[in-house]
């Protein structure tokens, strides 16, 4: 985003959604590249465990699962077995399972995936 935003380009903003949404992950540097803040140093499994804990307080009884999960869906792209996390979690939110507990929901699927690439799920965004 940087490189795309120089001075020389002459641009003053960017839209990052499509990116954002295939790789929510690139926004992890937004604040330290652009303010000098620095990242607060969650793992990719604190993010899920911390949106997790956010839904079920603000979001409980609004939107359907699908809805909920959305933000998180792809933030294992690009990493070893990404596609069981996705799977599993828009498996959980289509078949009704968890209509009532998307935070038991994202908790499944990092305890699931935690079997199959724990590298990913403790990375840290820097």
């Amino acid at each position: 985003m940087k490189e795309v935003l120089s001075e020389d380009k002459g641009l003053y903003g960017c839209m990052v959604g499509r990116a954002a949404n295939e790789n929510p992950w690139i926004l992890g540097a937004v604040d330290k590249e652009f303010y000098g803040v620095a990242n607060p140093g969650l793992s990719r499994k604190e993010v899920v465990l911390k949106y997790a804990e956010y839904i079920d307080k603000e979001m409980h009884g609004r939107y359907c699962a699908r809805v909920k999960i959305n933000p998180v869906l792809n933030l294992f792209y690009a990493e070893d077995s990404a596609d069981l996390y996705y799977n599993f979690l828009v498996e959980g939110a289509r078949n009704g399972k968890y209509d009532n507990d998307v935070k038991q929901l994202l908790e499944d699927a990092i305890s699931m995936y935690s079997e199959h690439n724990v590298t990913a799920l403790n990375k840290i965004h820097d």
